[in-house]
């Protein structure tokens, strides 16, 4: 516990190094990645439940480590705490999210400045385990956005827009999928992402009787 406390004292505070606070978060990802892979290859139930003080502590990692990715300019500290969110997120059960999540992970998924730490926020997101109304919805803006900056890179498809496309295809609500499709942009966005993946996606809005909405 006096580890866990020290590793986030020196992740969150302003007389911290740079170096210094890239060390703390990183052993601290180390930690919760070596505890949780443990927990659950030796929980028969396949529950994801963390052990001991990390269980106790997790409230205040979380908010430690959403402080970081909220307020923190070193995009490599960005960046490692959310590869540690991404741990916890897979770890935990999801009532134990904290409720600013979501709408945390999906900011950095979209205006981060930095593609890698975009990538970690939407592995992040690909963990969640129900495929809620919101998280569909959240994920159909990542797509539209993430399009937009392909264009401005002169790229046919920027990496987070091609993750956030396969995540979308294999974790959307079909219904919310469906009442998005009008929403501005979300078919142009479609258009530069793979041609399996976009037709994956278009074969979920048909195969849930949104094939007019496709047509009209």
């Amino acid at each position: 516990k006096c580890l866990l406390s020290t590793l986030q004292n020196l992740m969150i505070s302003s007389t911290s190094s740079v170096t210094l606070r890239r060390s703390a978060i990183a052993a601290l990802g180390t930690l919760v990645t070596t505890t949780t892979t443990t927990t659950n290859s030796n929980n028969k139930n396949n529950k994801h439940d963390l052990p001991n003080d990390i269980d106790r502590d997790n409230e205040s990692i979380w908010k430690s480590l959403i402080q970081l990715i909220k307020h923190e300019v070193d995009t490599d500290c960005r960046r490692r705490a959310l590869r540690t969110i991404r741990c916890l997120v897979t770890a935990a059960v999801e009532e134990e999210y904290p409720s600013e999540l979501l709408e945390i992970l999906v900011e950095a998924a979209k205006t981060d400045s930095d593609e890698d730490t975009r990538l970690q926020a939407l592995e992040a997101l690909r963990h969640f385990r129900t495929k809620t109304p919101q998280w569909t919805e959240a994920f159909v803006s990542i797509v539209v956005v993430t399009s937009r900056q392909s264009s401005m890179m002169e790229m046919l498809s920027s990496r987070s827009h091609a993750t956030a496309c396969d995540i979308l295809k294999s974790k959307c609500d079909p219904v919310t999928l469906i009442s998005c499709i009008e929403r501005k942009g979300f078919l142009e966005a479609l258009s530069v992402a793979d041609v399996e993946v976009i037709s994956e996606i278009i074969s979920i809005i048909a195969n849930n009787g949104g094939k007019e909405k496709l047509l009209s």
